[in-house]
């Protein structure tokens, strides 16, 4: 079983982060925001085809 990531501190700022940490938290937030497009595509191909099969 994978071992859940850690999440970053949100009540450090971010100018007391490391390199690394501000880093490892925008490679987190980039596929946070690509599996979240993903997920809206997703329903709308779906949408999209109940929409189409209810005309016929």
């Amino acid at each position: 079983m994978p071992k859940p990531q850690k999440q970053p501190d949100a009540s450090r700022s971010d100018d007391k982060k490391s390199r690394e940490e501000l880093l490892a938290e925008l490679n987190s937030l980039r596929m946070e925001n690509a599996f979240l497009k993903l997920d809206a595509l997703t329903l709308e191909q779906a949408a999209l085809k109940k929409r189409k099969s209810s005309k016929r």
